[in-house]
């Protein structure tokens, strides 16, 4: 099926909403993308990109810019929580020279995604929330509480956990909680330290950190379910001290 010169509507301005605008767009379809945010906002932390996202973002020519706002990940260390001792270490840089694992911040791949979209012709619409579709006819439709209708040929649902298309494809379906939380911070950086992702873990709490950039990490901290975790206070403290400060925010 030909792409060029069909319309195509994808609901939501995330990562995947982007950038499947873009793989439509460079494809010749006229694409546009509604988000219900008034506009794109750096919301966010940091995000690891394992090689197989790299390997996207190369497809749809956007691996120059990543290599501008990303850092790349020269290792994996998983250390001890109660004593942060290195357990394992995994050397990217010599083991996998070839393979690419990407650190940056959420709102930079964003910004990266929502460049190549323009640049590829995509129409992005802020302040439009669909809340439901009508997919009964030749071509679907999009609806929104003010009454306005938009009929495309193609329509794809990046619209996130409680997405109006997945309940209008699934009719009775509703996400599940798995009771997993994680509680997410920016902390300050240090040039001088490697790029590398550390893992914290003990029973039962596991925490992150992975550089952004050079002037920012991300940490991040959770236990296997949701709820009080006096516990994970001590354990984490002098190892990983940003997990106690995230223990005492929480």
């Amino acid at each position: 099926m030909s792409l060029i010169g069909q319309s195509a509507t994808v609901v939501g301005a995330g990562i995947a909403g982007l950038a499947a605008a873009r793989a439509l767009a460079l494809r010749g379809a006229e694409v546009t993308v509604l988000e219900q945010a008034a506009a794109l906002g750096e919301i966010g932390a940091g995000l690891q990109i394992s090689p197989n996202g790299a390997a996207v973002l190369h497809a749809l020519g956007l691996g120059p810019a990543l290599r501008e706002v990303a850092l790349r990940a020269t290792g994996v260390r998983l250390c001890d929580g109660l004593t942060g001792a290195t357990v394992l270490h995994m050397d990217l840089a010599r083991l996998c020279p070839d393979l690419g694992w990407h650190l940056v911040h959420r709102a930079d791949l964003i910004a990266l995604l929502a460049a190549g979209a323009h640049e590829a012709g995509v129409k992005v619409t802020p302040d439009t929330y669909i809340h439901r579709v009508d997919l009964r006819q030749d071509r679907a439709i999009a609806l929104c509480p003010d009454g306005k209708r938009v009929e495309t040929g193609l329509l794809v649902g990046a619209d996130g956990l409680h997405s109006v298309l997945r309940a209008a494809l699934n009719a009775g379906t509703q996400a599940l909680f798995t009771g997993q939380v994680a509680w997410r911070a920016l902390i300050p950086g240090n040039s001088a330290d490697p790029p590398e992702v550390d893992i914290w873990s003990a029973i039962p709490c596991a925490a992150a950190a992975c550089a952004t950039s050079s002037r920012s990490k991300s940490a991040a901290l959770g236990p296997p379910r949701a709820g009080p975790i006096p516990t994970t206070r001590k354990p984490f403290a002098a190892p990983f001290p940003v997990s106690a400060r995230a223990c005492r925010a929480g």
